[in-house]
């Protein structure tokens, strides 16, 4: 691995990894059921501020799963793509800027 392509990765990842600083707030359904489950999933999906993060580990997962044997059961990395999700949810918004930035100016010191 080269340099360049670390420094790429990381860079990749303090994107990821960088909340959203604006939330968007989705429109009420047409139907009095506001509470229905499918609104609210599109609410947690939308509202969080670092849904990126894990729709890209919720991905992997589901690339690691379709490689995965039938019948074995979960695998060792779909449980920890969980992990790091769950993690990435649990944490305060800033603790993620500040790992951000740390990913973002390491970046720059692998190519200097």
């Amino acid at each position: 691995m080269t340099a360049q392509f670390f420094s790429l990765l990381l860079r990749d990842t303090a994107r990821l990894l960088r909340p959203a600083p604006v939330t968007v707030l989705p429109s009420n359904p047409a139907s009095d059921n506001a509470t229905s489950a499918a609104y609210i999933d599109e609410c947690v999906l939308k509202l969080h501020a670092s849904c990126v993060a894990v729709l890209a580990l919720s991905d992997l997962s589901k690339v690691v799963e379709t490689q995965k044997k039938k019948g074995t059961g979960q695998n060792y990395m779909t449980r920890k793509l969980t992990f790091y999700a769950a993690q990435i949810l649990s944490m305060p918004k800033q603790a993620l800027v500040s790992i951000s930035d740390e990913l973002l100016a390491r970046s720059y010191e692998v190519t200097s």
